[in-house]
Parts: structure tokens; sequence; C-alpha cells
């Protein structure tokens, strides 16, 4: 104990001979302090202003982005429509050659009949159906 308190005896004697010494030492230390102090307030201020300016930016940002994902999905759902509609036009417009080219066919097939029928009764001798006029 005795060596803890000779050691403080000669702290406190250098710290009074530093004072003595350098009497604006710790005013300037006092004002360091204070200016340490007041920066970190001020970085306090700015983080919390860019913070929330981060915030709105983000906001808007997120609020811009849902805005483009909804005209893009309206986009979208219209294109589908146009396509399912050229689609049905499209089919519709097939299945109505279709049905003329089966009409077509049969008309065809009718022909062919009749001018078969007409060939083999003309090889066959049998007298035509031509009116003479007389």
């Amino acid at each position: 104990m005795g060596k803890d308190s000779i050691k403080n005896v000669g702290l406190g004697a250098t710290e009074g001979a530093l004072k003595s010494l350098m009497p604006g030492l710790q005013e300037a230390l006092v004002d360091i302090r204070n200016e340490i102090r007041s920066v970190r307030d001020r970085m306090d201020v700015l983080e919390n202003r860019v913070g929330d300016k981060l915030e709105a930016f983000e906001e808007k940002l997120a609020a811009k982005l849902q805005a483009v994902e909804d005209k893009l999905e309206l986009r979208i759902e219209a294109l589908r429509q146009e396509m399912l509609d050229r689609f049905e036009a499209t089919r519709d417009t097939i299945n109505e050659l279709g049905q003329r080219i089966a009409r077509v066919e049969g008309a065809l097939e009718a022909y062919a009949r009749m001018v078969n029928s007409q060939f083999a009764q003309s090889r066959s001798g049998a007298p035509s159906k031509k009116r003479r006029a007389g």
C-alpha cells in the first residue's frame, strides 16, 4: 500500500506541475471535448436527415416500381387478350374455309358423276337427250 500512495502522490505532483506549466491545457481539453460532442451531435442530425431522405426515396421508388408493374400487367393482359382474339378469328376462318372446301368438293363430285354418266352414255350408243330443231 505504501507504493500505491507514493505513486498517487507522485502523479498528483506531476499533474500539478504540468497544470502550472501549461495553464491553458485543461481549458483546451475541455474545448476539444465540447467540439467533439458538437461534431457528434451534428453527425447524428445529419444521419437522421439522410435516413429520412433515404426512407422517402425508398418509398417513392417502391411506389413507382409498383406503378410500372401494374402497367406491365395490364399490357400483358391486353396482349394476351389480343392474341386470344386473333387465335379465335383464325380458327373461325379455318373452320369456315373447311366448310367451303367441303361444299366445293361435294359439288365437284356431283359434277364428276354427271360427266362420267354422260360419257358412259355416249360410249354405249344411247341416244342423247338433245332436242333437234325442226
